[in-house]
């Protein structure tokens, strides 16, 4: 197959061959660099579809390469749900909590087959924002932020699992709530983060993508605060 798409390339220039050539290097091959050639060449010929620019920025994932030259492919791309997910991720990377809530918040992201890295990316946010606030005392602030965290807001595209690995931020809310002199709903958060159910039979060292073993750690903080 791949020889049939380099000889097709060879004699005219075509977005879809030079796709198909790509995923094959990176995903057949593990050739990222040859990977990433082919779909800047796809982009080139089709700078409208929105798939070159998702498989390109994975690529670039997967070879290390700086959030901010990640930022700069996003933001060229045509405006999508599967863009607007990876561009939040990237702003979660660099830190800018801010800029990467904002994305979320106006996002509409519809499930796809595959997609796993919106809701990882939303939670990231909202917990890096409220332990900023916390740093410069503005509990309140960061209260909202965690307890937003635990959220699941239908334009995100991702619905509450059975298995809901919350507990950090379940953690951190009561902390906050105790600090504001609020011991009840403090109680209450250390309860639901006691409560997580982790997944049955899950190898720590590699965990299923978007459920962490930090998760644990922090149920077993929270069973220390109900003693």
């Amino acid at each position: 197959g791949m020889e049939s798409w380099r000889q097709s390339l060879a004699l005219e220039p075509s977005a879809v061959n030079h796709r198909n050539l790509g995923k094959a290097l990176w995903k057949r091959q593990g050739k990222l660099e040859e990977g990433r050639a082919q779909y800047e060449r796809a982009i080139a010929l089709a700078p409208g579809d929105h798939r070159l620019y998702v498989d390109l920025c994975d690529i670039m994932t997967d070879l290390c390469v700086a959030p901010a030259e990640k930022l700069s492919l996003l933001q060229s791309a045509p405006h999508h749900g599967r863009i607007d997910a990876r561009l939040a991720a990237v702003l979660v990377e660099m830190k800018a909590w801010d800029e990467a809530i904002a994305v979320l918040q106006n996002m509409q992201f519809d499930p796809y087959e595959g997609e796993r890295g919106t809701r990882p990316a939303y939670y990231e946010a909202y917990l890096g924002r409220a332990e900023q606030r916390h740093h410069h005392g503005d509990l309140a602030g960061a209260l909202r932020d965690l307890e937003q965290a635990m959220q699941y807001p239908r334009n995100v595209g991702v619905g509450k699992s059975y298995f809901a690995q919350d507990a950090r931020a379940c953690y951190w809310a009561g902390v906050v709530a105790d600090e504001m002199g609020d011991s009840d709903k403090a109680r209450r958060y250390y309860e639901e983060g006691a409560a997580i159910r982790p997944w049955p039979q899950q190898d720590p060292a590699s965990p299923r993508e978007g459920y962490h073993p930090e998760a644990r750690y922090y149920k077993g903080l929270c069973l220390q605060k109900l003693g």
